[in-house]
């Protein structure tokens, strides 16, 4: 029996896991299909059927990898380390709009009872992204809006975070909403957390 997730998966984290599956299947299913026809019986199995049969199934492995990545991408922020007293809340996998236009910035979005931080992935530090955060009182308003024509990626949503100090934060997610909606109740509880632990002292 899987251990329980701490914290508890919210409504955006299970909706990219179920968003992985769905758009998994259709390669892995593909690539099935062509290894049981090519190891038909009634066919000659020549040079050409031996490479087609091993291509199919290299896409389906390719396929079975990145299905593991994008299940494990949902719930990387609850590996981030975390000060003495800091409890991590709330997390996301997304992309981050680039200031000279498009997304690509793929990496962590976390919030904690003390801070929000985005850790980029090895690929989009390779690019020269580097790690931010911000404390928690930095953090203003969230909200969904178009995509910026303007911008290399088109239609679509974003969640735009403002905060204090630089320019407001669009964060690119196959679920916009439910991610802006998740961040939002998650900042109520990380403030109120805070509130608490500072009255304690």
């Amino acid at each position: 029996m899987a251990a329980a997730l701490d914290p508890p998966a919210s409504p955006s984290e299970r909706a990219l896991r179920s968003r992985a599956w769905w758009g998994a299947a259709p390669p892995v299913v593909l690539a099935g299909v062509v290894a049981l026809q090519l190891l038909d019986h009634d066919r000659d199995r020549g040079w050409f059927w031996v490479m087609t049969l091993i291509a199919g199934v290299v896409l389906g492995l390719l396929a079975l990898v990145a299905v593991v990545i994008d299940l494990r991408a949902p719930g990387a922020w609850r590996r981030l380390p975390v000060d003495a007293g800091e409890r991590l809340v709330w997390g996301t996998t997304a992309q981050i709009v680039r200031p000279t236009g498009g997304a690509g910035l793929t990496g962590v979005l976390a919030l904690s009872t003390t801070r929000l931080r985005w850790v980029p992935r090895a690929s989009a530090r390779w690019r020269g992204s580097r790690s931010e955060e911000w404390p928690l009182d930095a953090v203003g308003t969230v909200s969904v809006q178009p995509v910026d024509h303007r911008r290399r990626l088109r239609g679509g949503r974003w969640v735009v975070l403002e905060i204090v100090g630089r320019e407001p934060l669009p964060v690119v997610s196959t679920e916009a909403h439910l991610v802006a909606d998740d961040l939002w109740k998650a900042l109520a509880a990380a403030r109120r957390a805070d509130s608490g632990t500072s009255a304690a002292r």
